[in-house]
């Protein structure tokens, strides 16, 4: 059924069907069908995660080794630190 439901399907809306599945891609149809939708790369997308676990393990003692794990400047570590305090 899944198959036959692909074939009617336009070439982009394939390749989105093959990614997350035919009846994902329904139900995003469903809920945001006739609008834009904006999807974030995947490194934005997941940056609040990332800040989250900087604050978790943040310590006054460990900017400057957070900073070179996570490929961000010291000050970045301390605004993350402050912001989630």
């Amino acid at each position: 059924m899944e198959k036959r439901k692909k074939e009617g399907l336009k070439q982009r809306h394939k390749e989105y069907a093959e990614l997350i599945g035919i009846e994902n891609l329904i139900l995003l149809s469903r809920v945001f069908g006739g609008t834009s939708i904006y999807i974030p790369k995947e490194e934005e997308l997941l940056k609040g995660l990332k800040y989250d676990k900087i604050a978790e393990e943040f310590t006054e003692k460990n900017a400057k080794e957070l900073a070179r794990k996570y490929h961000l400047s010291e000050r970045t570590i301390y605004r993350i630190a402050e912001k989630n305090k």
